[in-house]
C-alpha cells in the first residue's frame, strides 16, 4: 500500500497542476466509468473522460483553482489493485464550491510497467458540499 500512497500523492498533484497529459498516462484505455449527475447515469471510457479533464483543466487554467480532496479510505481489493474513495471540492478564486463529488476510484497496478493506473471510476457529482456521516436503521 506504500507505493499506493506516493502514487495518489502524485495523482493529487496532476489534479492541482492541470496536468492532462500525465492523466491521460495513469487512465487506462479500458477504463469503465460511470458517473450520476442530477440522477442521470452515463456510462463512458477513456476518451471521455480524457476529454472532460482537457475541458475542465483548459477552463479553470486563468483562475485561480484548488482542488480539495477528502480521502474517505483507500481499500486494498487485491494484491496489485486498490480502490479510493474520496470527495474532490473545488476552491475558485479561494471560494469553495457549493457542490462536491464523490469518487470511487478502483487503480491496478500494472506488472510489466510497475505503474498504478486508473481501471474503474464512480463518481456522484454536483452533491451538496456537506456530505456528513449519519446512522442508517437496520
Amino acid at each position: 500500500m506504500n507505493t499506493f500512497t506516493r502514487f495518489f500523492d502524485m495523482y493529487q498533484d496532476i489534479w492541482h497542476n492541470g496536468d492532462v497529459l500525465t492523466m491521460k498516462d495513469i487512465v487506462s484505455t479500458d477504463l469503465v466509468s460511470r458517473e450520476v449527475y442530477n440522477s442521470h447515469v452515463y456510462d463512458h471510457g477513456f476518451g471521455h473522460m480524457i476529454a472532460s479533464w482537457d475541458y475542465i483543466f483548459n477552463f479553470f487554467a486563468d483562475k485561480n483553482v484548488e482542488w480539495e480532496f477528502e480521502v474517505e479510505k483507500h481499500i486494498s481489493l487485491r494484491q496489485d489493485e486498490v480502490m479510493s474513495v474520496f470527495w474532490l471540492t473545488m476552491l475558485i478564486e479561494g471560494q469553495k464550491s457549493d457542490s462536491t463529488q464523490l469518487f470511487v476510484q478502483t487503480f491496478h497496478k500494472d506488472k510489466s510497467t510497475d505503474k498504478w493506473q486508473l481501471i474503474r471510476n464512480y463518481t456522484e457529482t454536483s452533491l451538496p458540499e456537506t456530505h456528513e456521516p449519519i446512522n442508517v436503521p437496520d
